[in-house]
C-alpha cells in the first residue's frame, strides 16, 4: 500500500473503479435498450440487466471487516444530481430492491379467490416503468463520468 494513501482511502479507490465497471456495464445495456421497443422482451431483458448494475456500486457489498473495498462507493456521487435526477437514482435503486433482486408482495401482489380456489398474481415488469430509457441512459453516463472522475482525483493525489 502507498504511503501516502490510507487504508481507507485505497479502499474507497478500490469500490469506485469497481463501481466504474458497473456503470460502464450499465451504459452498454441501456445504449443497447434503447434500439428495441419498449414492450420487447429484449428491452425488459437489458432494461433490468442495466438497473442491476446501476444499483450495485449503492449496495452493501463487502461484509468482511478485512474486506479489500469499502462496501459502496460514498455518497457525494450523486450530490451534484438535479432534483428529477437524485428521484430518477432513488426510483431505479428501489426497482432493484423491491422487484428486480427481490420479490416484495406488493410488487407481485397474489390473491385467492376461496369460491373458485383460483390464485390471481401480477408479475412486475420494467414496462411501463421504464417505457424510455433514455433518461436513465443520461443519467448512467453522468453518474459515470463521476465516478471516472473520483478515480482520478485519487490518482492524482499519489506521489
Amino acid at each position: 500500500m502507498n504511503t501516502t494513501m490510507t487504508e481507507g482511502e485505497q479502499k474507497e479507490l478500490y469500490r469506485l473503479n469497481i463501481g466504474k465497471w458497473d456503470l460502464d456495464k450499465a451504459v452498454s445495456l441501456l445504449e443497447v435498450a434503447v434500439k428495441h421497443t419498449s414492450t420487447t422482451v429484449e428491452y425488459e431483458a437489458l432494461v433490468t440487466s442495466a438497473i442491476i448494475h446501476y444499483a450495485r456500486p449503492f449496495s452493501f457489498n463487502e461484509k468482511e471487516k478485512d474486506a479489500k473495498a469499502t462496501s459502496r462507493v460514498p455518497a457525494r456521487v450523486i450530490d451534484k444530481f438535479t432534483t428529477d435526477e437524485r428521484s430518477l437514482h432513488e426510483r431505479i435503486l428501489d426497482r432493484r430492491n423491491k422487484a428486480i433482486a427481490h420479490a416484495e408482495w406488493n410488487e407481485f401482489p397474489v390473491g385467492i379467490d376461496l369460491e373458485t380456489r383460483v390464485l390471481s398474481s401480477k408479475r412486475y415488469s420494467v414496462y411501463p416503468e421504464f417505457l424510455d430509457a433514455h433518461p436513465f441512459l443520461a443519467l448512467a453516463k453522468k453518474l459515470l463520468q463521476r465516478l471516472h472522475n473520483e478515480v482520478a482525483d485519487h490518482v492524482l493525489r499519489l506521489p
